[in-house]
């Protein structure tokens, strides 16, 4: 063994490699601030069962100790499947789905982590179906729906378990009968206390009993009940202890419902009693003593001085009386209410205390409501039927022979029908020492809940705050919250937070106290470095001194500028001198140009240090050029230096771009203020020579035009270039109001007006208005629209249907019988078919439909039964059969050849029966299909395919007839399948030799027949594996299967059965509940029946029994109608109303009624056309009578001149909201209490301070003339403005504002054309004012030579660069000026043919300059963007219908249009119309006649 190392020098190194490293400082974990929401919580509103979102976000976004809560109404959120909460990356959200009106409410979130929280609220409203829907939308009323509910909790009694009802909301309680005020029994008695209390029926009521204030103990001897609102106390054996103050509380939980949002409360009421019991002193009433009447008389005084002595409590003899409880003061009492107040007080028994109760310092009154008790140490008083007037201070006053003690309360009494002041319920809470970067969370609770008037304000040190992103606020649902994130200094002092309504008003307010950074740091970072710094600042302060004596000297250039005598405008000019002493603080330069000073501008640069001087001009112009002088001055004297500078102009206009390559966008901005420039020298052109304008195609009139459908005006005017042309257009010549259904086009001389969709309010004349300088032109039509009934009472069905709509309606009883209808005396009549199915033959797979008619209709014992080849037809998914509204059929879908046969009908009810048949035929096809599926486009893919197979199949032939082959041999045969039921699945399988024969082909056949191929069957065959499984059987899938393998050498078959048990198709034993049979279910869904007409009763004229009434309204309400006629039960007869001696027309807002001799008309929405006399018209055979009322709707103002001021403000209230209005516009207030409006006064208008002039206005400014008017609050004060005399056009950059008194006029930007004199004209029915100043606006230059570019962009420079390389160069970058052209088609529209609903786009391509314009016409009509049609543009015009309709079908064209001609295109639209059934959009189909009916036929 070696002892020794081979490599001692090594060793020292191990030993350092296997020394023990020092642990690596683990990095520090970052650390974070406090939580801070930079964007509050969003309020959310929305619908019962939507989804409420809510978002905000938070920093520090990468805190892991980020904690988030959620809070709803101050309560945690609790955990439920429909809040989803989520936080990421500092992107906090919650989402509550399926909302309900009992998730309303205030949500708070709040984040914490290490260093502190925050919190941000937001509000939830949501709104409840109830309050959607009100009415039964039953057709029988209120009557059938309660039938079909008692039909339905029947049913669902009997199958399922009882369902709770739906929670009723009850009131808080109220004792009706209180307990017996004082009971005085004798001991050992029973005690029995009884009172009522409503709402009995209140599941969630509780009953509670006091003794002397506390809680009845629980003892056999006690036993309390309530039952029915019946509430009692029975108290056995009483005895001296059980003496005293009784008191019941009745309690339970009060639904409270404000605006959409639901809370809880605990409502109570309470009753007392007083309980005196005496005790026995003995039993035997006579004395048993020797002495008699004076022994027993000397013992009752010595048992009576005993039990003096025993009753006496040592602590309370000669003890003042002292209030041990106080009563509880009671605020926001609603009126009626029970107030309870209770104290204790001692000492208990002292025979000479005396309590007295006082109000408002006043003893207070004895009254049957007010109630006063003092026993056993208990003081209580109870007012009945509380009052506003109870409101006030209530003192208890408590005296004996030793002292006093007095006990105050207070009760606030609110009458809540006609409003209270708010009060804050909770007030807010000062924050003190909030750490930097915190938020701060104020909130209180208030009341009343749901005031609409109640207004909440915040101060902060007495200011209102101003709107922050930072700042957020919320006051609902009774709780008042702000919220702010990353607090500032100037957040900290006092904040208040006022609520006032029309009642009063209240404060509660709290303090912020803020420790922010400090805005500089006055300790040094760098300590040791203070010694350097001072060293090198000595040496420098040395320095200065040194050279201060040689720099003083007056100034001198050592060298002077030169002159610039060949400078091309848009170069740079450079000026350079150099100046002496270097380095004189008090050396001042300054530059001079044609003697006077240099005005600053970013064009011109000076520089100024280390006696060098320059000044630099970039792109001077010929208006740079002049004399420049240099000045220097200091204390001692001054020098100047001159030279002169001369540029040589451009041509008055550049047409290059002055801009580099990339950035040519800017030149058609240009372009386009150019062409401006033109369009206005036309104009003066054609001011010249102007014509009146003329309509070319007059207006057209629209008749018969149906509710629903679009109205197009179309006509054409010259001149059509005409800038000064106006438009208007006039509905019975009243000026058309504007509406969202009314688009207006004038361009191109087009003028159109489309009506989408037209109402039958919107008959009558049109009348279009053109006018300009010269004339006017004018050009009329007229309107004719029908309304819609509210009803629809023609049939939707197809003309083989439409005895079943009179059907229909004879059961919904909307039409009288129809003598083609079947009459009652039908019901008793054996069947009778008066139609017969026709003979069909079909191809497989098809749908197979036999119909015929069978009479009677409506025989409840009426029975139809179908055979097939005399068996009774069996029930499956593919066979269907109808029998109703004495229709018969039978739909039999994907038919197979076992199908083919004879059908029979049978009837059969308790008169006879009949029958009629039919046959069957079905021609199958193969078990493979070997025809191709391809369409009609792939029929030489189809082809090519086949060529493919068949020569694969060709050289596999080939192959094996090399090769020696055996006929096919079943080595495993089919097996039986037995006991399956239907709906199950069965499954055959075998094996076949020889494997892998390519000309091996399986057949599979079931009861003789080729197996058809279906959904529910799948074959295989491979490697010898021959399976057929069945996913789910029918009875009709039993019995034999055979499998036959074939190829050139043979075949072979194996068979199998298979059985399968059938279900019963149709459950005939009955659905419904016990007691319920079919004929009562029909009479409950038909409804009460109305009284059947006698045939044999006299028949009377009608005759009106109640009248209708005048009715008086004002425009915008619904007018309603009702009468009574005579006879009630007559078929014959017939009411009709008129409107001013005309047949009232249908209309959507017209809905009439007669039903049981009870006549209604009510009329939707009124407007002022709809005054006049309305006459109701009964006739039957035997006379008439009419009914007249008058109706008078009274027109709304189109601008509202009324006051707006609450009938409730006070004229201070006025004064003070008048003030605060006019310090949001101006600083000043000139107006006073006196000019507030008073009908008294006949005050005219008077401006108590004038518009201004400006006379200093650049292009693009903005202008704003002001000023005060009074009477403030006249309903007739007019203000107008006029410009130069003339009315002041309406324009968006004018904003006129009329607001308490303040007159304003507000012009965004102004141009040159604007300056002028602006006057404004106050009028009312007393006088007129004026007032007016003047406006002087300098323009523009049209072309923008100043850079557009930031100022620290350096790219400047280089565009200096570039523009100065091409003066020098200018041949290089002339461009030709683009030439004008007129528009040219490049790629025409193209034809489509489409199906009906699909959709159809044409597209054009277009060149010409300027860009033109393009219109699309569709039949005549002008294309515009809108439902039906998309107009849009991205080097091409297209034109695009998202849902084509028959009426489209037709010719599309386009024009293309500039100012130097035009272009024409068009094309066609084929709309092939839809094949399916139109049943389900009838109702909806603009036209009716457009409905293919001989589909069904």
């Amino acid at each position: 063994m070696l002892g020794e190392s081979v490599h001692p020098d090594a060793l020292p190194k191990l030993a350092r490699l296997e020394a023990p490293k020092g642990s690596i400082k683990s990095p520090d974990e970052p650390q974070f601030d406090v939580p801070m929401f930079i964007t509050h919580l969003n309020n959310v509103e929305c619908n019962e069962a939507e989804t409420a979102h809510f978002e905000c976000r938070v920093e520090p976004s990468k805190d892991p100790t980020m904690k988030i809560e959620w809070f709803i109404n101050g309560k945690p959120m609790q955990a439920a499947s429909r809040y989803h909460a989520t936080y990421d990356f500092g992107f906090i959200a919650l989402d509550c789905t399926h909302c309900y009106a009992e998730d309303s409410g205030v949500y708070m979130c709040r984040a914490t982590n290490c260093k502190g929280s925050a919190t941000t609220t937001g509000t939830l409203k949501c709104l409840s179906k109830a309050n959607l829907y009100f009415d039964t939308q039953h057709p029988q009323g209120q009557a059938g729906l309660q039938k079909v509910e008692e039909a339905e909790r029947a049913f669902w009694s009997k199958y399922q378990r009882q369902v709770s009802e739906k929670e009723i909301t009850y009131p808080k309680p109220v004792f009706i009968r209180p307990l017996q005020p004082n009971f005085a029994i004798v001991e050992n008695q029973l005690l029995h206390m009884e009172a009522n209390v409503e709402p009995k029926n209140d599941p969630h009521l509780r009953v509670e009993w006091f003794l002397n204030g506390q809680a009845l103990g629980e003892a056999s001897r006690f036993k309390t009940s309530y039952d029915f609102g019946l509430v009692t106390l029975d108290l056995k054996d009483c005895n001296e202890r059980d003496q005293g103050i009784y008191t019941c509380r009745a309690y339970n939980k009060v639904i409270i419902g404000i605006l959409s949002w639901m809370t809880q409360a605990v409502g109570e009421a309470f009753t007392t009693s007083t309980v005196v019991v005496t005790t026995k002193d003995t039993l035997i009433e006579g004395t048993q003593h020797p002495a008699g009447e004076m022994g027993l008389e000397a013992i009752l005084r010595m048992e009576e001085s005993l039990r003096r002595h025993d009753r006496m409590i040592p602590d309370e003899e000669g003890h003042p009386p002292v209030f041990t409880t106080e009563f509880k003061s009671l605020s926001n009492i609603e009126e009626g209410e029970i107030v309870h107040f209770e104290a204790m007080l001692t000492p208990v028994g002292d025979q000479t205390m005396r309590v007295e109760w006082f109000y408002k310092g006043e003893a207070l009154k004895a009254s049957s409501r007010v109630r006063t008790v003092y026993a056993f140490g208990m003081v209580v008083l109870e007012i009945v039927g509380t009052k506003v007037s109870d409101s006030g201070d209530y003192t208890c006053k408590a005296h004996n022979k030793w002292g006093k003690a007095e006990c105050s309360l207070n009760l606030e009494v609110v009458d809540r029908a006609h409003g209270q002041p708010p009060k804050f319920t909770t007030h807010i809470q000062s924050l003190d020492n909030l750490p930097d970067g915190s938020s701060a969370h104020f909130e209180c609770t208030l009341i009343p809940i749901g005031d609409p008037n109640m207004k909440v304000e915040w101060f902060h040190n007495g200011e209102p705050i101003r709107n922050a992103t930072r700042i957020k606020t919320v006051c609902d649902f009774g709780f008042v919250v702000l919220d702010i994130a990353y607090l500032r200094d100037h957040d900290t002092g006092e904040w208040v937070c006022k609520a006032s309504n029309k009642y009063g008003e209240d404060f509660t307010r709290a303090t912020i106290n803020y420790r922010g950074k400090s805005g500089v740091y006055t300790d040094s970072l760098q300590p040791q470095s203070l010694d350097r710094i001072a060293e090198l600042e000595a040496g420098k302060m040395k320095a200065s001194a040194d050279l201060s004596p040689a720099a003083a000297e007056p100034p001198k250039f050592i060298t002077h500028i030169s002159n610039i005598e060949q400078l091309v405008e848009g170069q740079s000019a450079h000026f350079e001198a150099r100046l002496k002493p270097v380095g004189d603080p008090n050396l001042n330069v300054e530059w001079y140009k044609d003697g006077k000073k240099l005005p600053s501008g970013h064009r011109y640069r000076t520089f100024h240090d280390f006696g060098i001087v320059i000044l630099d001009i970039l792109y001077c112009y010929e208006e740079d050029s002049g004399v420049y002088e240099a000045r220097a001055v200091n204390k001692l004297g001054e020098d100047k230096t001159t030279a002169t500078l001369r540029c040589a102009s451009k041509t008055g206009l550049i047409l290059t771009p002055q801009v580099p390559r990339g950035m040519e966008g800017g030149l058609d901005k240009i372009q386009h203020m150019e062409d401006t420039a033109w369009m206005k020298k036309d104009t003066v052109t054609a001011e010249k020579v102007g014509i009146p304008p003329k309509f070319t195609v007059p207006l057209a009139n629209i008749d018969s035009l149906k509710e629903g459908e679009n109205a197009h005006f179309e006509a054409r005017i010259v001149p059509t270039d005409d800038p000064r042309l106006k438009v208007e257009w006039y509905w019975n010549g009243k000026p058309m109001k504007h509406s969202s259904r009314i688009r207006q086009f004038c361009d191109f001389g087009f003028v159109i007006m489309e009506l989408s969709p037209v109402y039958p309010e919107d008959s009558g004349e049109y009348m279009c208005r053109a006018y300009n300088d010269y004339g006017e032109a004018v050009t009329k039509a007229n309107l004719s629209c029908d309304g819609k009934r509210s009803i629809i009472l023609e049939s939707q069905l197809p003309k083989s249907m439409q005895r079943g709509m009179e059907k229909i309606a004879q059961l919904e009883g909307l039409m009288m019988k129809s003598p083609d209808m079947p009459t009652p005396s039908d019901i008793g009549q054996p069947p009778q078919f008066i139609t017969e199915p026709k003979d069909q033959s079909i191809s497989e797979n098809q749908l197979a439909h036999f119909e015929c008619r069978l009479l009677p209709v409506g025989d409840p014992n009426l029975r139809v039964d179908w055979f097939h080849n005399g068996r009774p037809l069996g029930a499956g998914t593919r066979i269907k059969t109808i029998n109703d509204f004495g229709y018969v059929i039978l739909e039999m879908s994907g038919c197979y050849s076992r199908d083919a046969g004879t059908y029979v009908c049978r009837a059969v009810n308790k008169h006879g029966d009949a029958s009629v048949q039919c046959k069957l035929d079905v021609t199958s096809r193969g078990a493979i299909n070997y025809d191709p599926q391809a369409t009609s486009q792939f029929k030489d893919c189809t082809e090519s395919i086949q060529k493919l197979e068949q020569s694969m199949w060709k050289k596999e032939d080939l192959k094996f007839d090399d090769e020696k082959g055996s006929p096919p041999r079943f080595v495993t045969n089919l097996e039986n399948v037995s006991d399956i039921f239907e709906g199950q699945s069965a499954h055959f399988d075998c094996r076949v030799e020889p494997v892998g024969d390519p000309a091996m082909r399986i057949e599979w056949f079931h009861n003789g027949m080729p197996l058809a191929a279906g959904s529910r069957m799948h074959m295989m065959d491979d490697f010898g594996f021959v399976v057929l499984d069945l996913e789910w059987t029918f009875a009709r899938d039993s019995g034999e299967y055979l499998c036959r393998a074939t190829n050139k050498y043979g075949q072979a078959t194996t068979t199998a059965t298979l059985q399968v048990k059938s279900k019963h198709g149709v459950d005939m034993n009955s659905q419904l509940p016990k007691g319920m049979t079919a004929e009562k279910l029909k009479e409950l869904e038909r409804g009460p029946l109305t009284e059947r007409y006698d045939p044999d009763a006299e028949l009377t004229p009608p005759k009106f029994i109640l009248h209708i009434k005048d009715a008086k309204l004002e425009e915008g309400e619904s007018a309603f109608f009702e009468a009574r006629v005579e006879p009630r039960n007559d078929p014959d007869l017939r009411v009709e109303w008129y409107f001013n001696g005309n047949p009232l027309q249908s209309g959507h807002r017209f809905r009439t009624s007669f039903e049981m001799g009870h006549v209604t008309f009510a009329l939707l929405h009124t407007y002022s056309e709809d005054s006049g006399e309305y006459v109701c018209r009964a006739v039957n055979k035997l006379g008439q009578d009419i009914t007249k009322a008058t109706l008078k709707s009274r027109a709304a103002q189109s601008v509202v001149m009324q006051s707006q001021v609450p009938k409730g403000m006070k004229r201070m209230d006025f004064a003070t909201q008048m003030e605060e209005t006019l310090k949001k516009y101006c600083k000043e207030v000139f107006l006073t209490q006196e000019d507030i409006y008073e009908p008294e006064k006949r005050q005219p208008p008077r401006f108590v301070t004038q518009i201004k002039d400006m006379l200093e206005l650049q292009e693009m400014q903005e202008a704003k003339f002001e000023c005060q008017l009074a009477p403030v609050g006249d309903p007739n004060m007019k203000v107008e403005w006029f410009f130069n005399g003339r009315p002041l056009p309406y324009k968006n950059r004018f904003t006129p504002i009329y607001d308490f008194g303040y007159v304003a006029m507000v012009m965004g930007w102004v141009f040159a054309e604007d300056s002028g004199e602006y006057l404004c004209r106050a009028t009312n029915l007393y006088g007129m004012d004026e007032t007016r100043a003047v406006i002087k606006s300098t323009s523009r230059p049209g072309v923008i030579y100043e850079s557009q570019l930031p100022k620290c962009m350096h790219s400047l420079e280089k565009i200096r660069e570039l523009e100065s390389s091409w003066q020098m160069h200018p041949e290089k970058f002339i461009e030709e000026e683009k030439v004008r052209t007129k528009p040219e088609i490049l790629r025409p529209p193209v034809s489509l043919a489409v199906q009906e609903g699909e959709w159809a786009r044409f597209s054009v391509r277009i060149s010409g300059y300027p860009k033109p314009r393009v219109m699309w016409i569709v039949n005549g009509s002008t294309a515009m963007s809108g439902n039906r049609f998309k107009v849009w543009y991205d080097g091409m015009f297209h034109l695009d219908m998202p849902k084509t309709r028959q009426y489209d079908d037709g010719k599309v064209e386009v024009i293309a249009r500039n100012a130097l001609g035009e272009a024409y295109a068009s094309c066609e639209l084929k709309v092939t119309p839809r094949q399916d059934d139109y049943r389900a959009v009838l109702k909806n189909s603009p036209k009716r006649e457009f409905i293919s009916l001989n589909l069904y036929t």
